[in-house]
């Protein structure tokens, strides 16, 4: 399972159509708050996609609670947001971000992104199962 953590309801649905026409098959499922992210990643998911302009808890302070919880921490964070601010980059990955990714511009080129996001971190790059951390 995918943990899209997106408060756009338009952005959700790009997302999920590049995701499908990417070709993979794995569930997406949807925060679109900070709050239930946190609640959500306790299943916890494979991969967590994270928008930081977020009501309520934002995805700074979301990505701090799953890099410092001892259960979550290894879950792969990719921030996928709108800022290319080199501030909120730096800061993301001092909280622990595995990647940072500025939202295409274009759908062709998220659909790209969501094949590149699956294939690495779906495919070739190894976690540790759940419950062996």
């Amino acid at each position: 399972m995918i943990l899209l953590v997106e408060d756009d309801p338009m952005d959700v649905e790009l997302f999920e159509k590049a995701w499908e026409y990417g070709g993979s098959k794995e569930k997406i499922c949807v925060a679109n708050r900070g709050e239930k992210a946190i609640e959500m990643a306790k299943i916890p998911p494979n991969l967590v996609i994270l928008d930081l302009n977020l009501p309520g808890v934002d995805g700074f302070e979301v990505l701090k609670e799953l890099k410092n919880d001892s259960f979550t921490k290894w879950i792969p964070v990719v921030i996928l947001t709108s800022s290319p601010k080199e501030e909120d980059c730096k800061r993301c990955y001092e909280l622990g971000a595995n990647a940072y990714v500025v939202k295409p511009s274009s759908f062709k080129e998220l659909v790209e992104l969501t094949k590149t996001i699956k294939d690495f971190w779906l495919s070739f790059n190894k976690i540790p199962q759940k419950g062996a951390v």
